[in-house]
């Protein structure tokens, strides 16, 4: 699975990325960017995830990743709040599943 987080500067995301690394399964993928730099990544990821602090953003946001099929989400307020990379990780693996169980 490859997750990529979205934030306003793309630096907020990196202490959780490590966090959900951790937590991670092996081969999966986890990065962070600047939400200015979706329409040029997101396609390269199975799940996409915006910071709280951008989730002014999320229709536009969705609709980009749409484009792609790629399932785009609001991640846990409280989760990212407290670094709980566990967390936003199952958020991103069930959105994942979801997706893939479609159909």
């Amino acid at each position: 699975m490859k997750v990529v987080l979205y934030c306003e500067f793309g630096m907020s995301t990196s202490l959780l990325v490590t966090k959900m690394k951790a937590a991670a399964e092996e081969g999966d993928v986890i990065d962070a960017f600047s939400l200015d730099n979706e329409a040029t990544t997101v396609d390269k990821y199975d799940v996409a995830l915006l910071g709280p602090q951008v989730r002014g953003h999320y229709e536009e946001a969705k609709k980009i990743a749409d484009e792609y099929g790629v399932p785009c989400l609001v991640m846990d307020m409280r989760a990212y709040g407290t670094m709980n990379g566990q967390k936003v990780y199952e958020q991103a693996k069930k959105a994942y599943l979801e997706k893939h169980n479609e159909g």
